[in-house]
């Protein structure tokens, strides 16, 4: 269940889940490959050590936005960089779960992203389907990439 936000600041917020978990759907493009499925479990699993070094889900994501928001330029307007960043706790998960998947990419991370619902693939992107459970609600999405890329590590995983 959401907890609702607790300090002065964040008590108009919207209330943030403390936990996540995922489960890879079977069914998948069938160009996919082992290795690849596997990196994608990977950058689940690393995604989960940053929120598990955060405290929880709700710190991570009030972390990740502070970052953000410390981020934009300072000739930019505040109010529109706070409403493009501050997203629905499901879609700033996908966010940096996505961030995740490219930023660990050996190859074409600009083509690699991570689209909200089930995606069906005409032929031309492998996808794999997975549900992201923010306090046991199913969130479902699609990790997209090109056919003729091979998602794989840049680096061996410290």
């Amino acid at each position: 269940e959401a907890q609702p936000a607790t300090s002065d600041d964040e008590a108009d917020g919207p209330w943030l889940p403390a936990a996540f978990s995922w489960q890879v759907e079977p069914c998948m493009h069938p160009m996919v490959t082992q290795e690849e499925r596997g990196y994608i479990r990977e950058r689940l699993q690393e995604l989960s050590g940053s929120v598990r070094a955060s405290g929880n889900l709700s710190l991570f994501l009030q972390q990740d936005l502070q970052l953000r928001l410390a981020n934009v330029p300072e000739d930019d307007d505040m109010e529109e960089a706070y409403a493009r960043l501050c997203l629905s706790p499901r879609s700033a998960l996908r966010r940096c779960f996505e961030e995740t998947v490219q930023r660990r990419a050996r190859t074409s991370a600009e083509y690699v992203y991570v689209q909200d619902g089930y995606v069906m693939s005409m032929g031309g992107k492998k996808v794999v389907k997975l549900q992201l459970f923010l306090d046991d609600v199913a969130h479902r999405v699609s990790v997209c990439w090109n056919w003729d890329v091979r998602l794989e590590a840049a680096t061996p995983q410290d």
